[in-house]
């Protein structure tokens, strides 16, 4: 590399490199000195390559423009497809840029972004809790539709909790709304049935048939979506993805999260009136008596605690198969209603462990949503229970005409 400029000392002159952009091959020191103007160093059109300009070192940092050099400045060709060899400074390290990043660098930046997505995370998932809260209420909110749907049509009466014919296995109140539900498709028929172990051409639920027949097989099949809530996240072993999955005479039948109340759990002394005295049977809306007609449920003028003061439906999630023989979680099952309050007095009343519910005759409400439980009340609407909710107000809800007096929030 031959060398470019003079190799003189110059202590009153200061210049710098530049090259011009539209004729790369010239290299011209504008020199700092007053007076002094451009000259130029020398043509370098005749070879083709980069030149190279080696800074000085930072001894001359404060003393002018970063651009100003000693005219001992070297300039080298770089031949084109060679990268030049960097010279050490004068503290023995390589010069020249850095590129890239830092070891440390890098962890202080994955740092930070785990930081924030710490921050980000509890947000999107209150959020997303929040939208399926909502979606669980529509599903009350329809649910409560085709309640008062179904009394228009019984004359201001609910529907039954629960009906047996005959031998067969008890029917809910659950299947009895669907044709009101706009669901007609698998709405429950008195239907005559000639063989009800041959499947048949439509979806109805036939009543004067075991609902377990195979008869009654595309209907306890089909997947309700408003009969499931969406935050459930917890299912007893028997269920998966809101179907029965053990086998046997309930296999593949849907499930639905939403239980039926007939009543307070008059078995147990820790749930009395404010008298003292104990709850009676049958104090809820849908019972678990067992009748022969829809038009047999409970009427509106015998809730008398009020339509907006009585609950009819509750969240009771996860629910699958108590044994082999009791489909309690089955939308079609006559077992979709029940005493609320565990036989027991450990267990809560709202939100307990799944286990002192799933297997129980008599069960507390419970739900997958942080802090209570959604509610369906007998004017149509809906409201979230907390579970700090005090049992007797809770117990007030559950009954239609029991007297209690108890200040409600909503």
């Amino acid at each position: 590399m031959e060398r470019l400029a003079a190799d003189r000392r110059m202590p009153s002159w200061r210049g710098a490199a530049m090259v011009n952009r539209e004729d790369p091959g010239s290299l011209s020191i504008k020199s700092a000195a007053a007076g002094c103007g451009d000259r130029q160093l020398q043509k370098l059109s005749s070879w083709s390559g980069a030149a190279q300009v080696e800074l000085p070192p930072p001894a001359f940092a404060g003393r002018g423009p970063a651009w100003l050099f000693s005219p001992t400045t070297r300039c080298r060709r770089v031949l084109p497809g060679r990268q030049a060899a960097r010279e050490p400074n004068r503290d023995g390290r390589s010069g020249g840029f850095r590129t890239g990043f830092s070891l440390v660098e890098l962890l202080v930046t994955v740092a930070i972004i785990g930081l924030l997505v710490s921050f980000l995370l509890p947000a999107v998932q209150q959020a997303r809790e929040a939208a399926r809260r909502v979606r669980c209420g529509n599903n009350l909110r329809q649910i409560g539709i085709g309640m008062h749907n179904f009394a228009t049509a019984k004359r201001e009466r609910f529907p039954p909790g629960r009906i047996k014919k005959v031998t067969h296995k008890t029917v809910s109140w659950s299947s009895f709304l669907l044709d009101f539900m706009e669901r007609a498709g698998l709405q429950a028929t008195w239907a005559p049935v000639h063989d009800p172990d041959s499947a048949a051409a439509d979806s109805r639920l036939y009543l004067n048939a075991n609902f377990t027949a195979k008869i009654n097989e595309k209907a306890t099949r089909t997947k309700i979506p408003f009969y499931l809530c969406p935050s459930t996240a917890r299912e007893d072993p028997s269920r998966n993805d809101g179907r029965i999955v053990d086998s046997g005479q309930f296999a593949g039948m849907t499930c639905t999260d939403y239980l039926g109340n007939a009543g307070v759990n008059a078995n147990e002394p820790q749930f009395l009136l404010s008298d003292g005295s104990r709850y009676g049977d049958d104090t809820g809306v849908l019972l678990r008596t067992e009748v022969k007609a829809l038009d047999q449920g409970i009427q509106f003028r015998q809730i008398t605690d009020g339509l907006s003061k009585t609950i009819i439906v509750g969240e009771v999630t996860g629910r699958g198969l108590s044994s082999a023989s009791s489909a309690r979680g089955v939308w079609a099952s006559g077992l979709n209603s029940a005493y609320v309050g565990h036989d027991d007095r450990s267990p809560a009343i709202l939100n307990p462990d799944p286990s002192d519910v799933w297997r129980e005759t008599n069960v507390p409400l419970l739900s997958d949503h942080p802090g209570g439980v959604s509610v369906l009340r007998c004017d149509g609407s809906t409201h979230f229970l907390a579970e700090t909710a005090a049992d007797a107000v809770v117990t007030a809800l559950l009954s239609r005409s029991c007297g209690e007096l108890v200040q409600i929030s909503d």
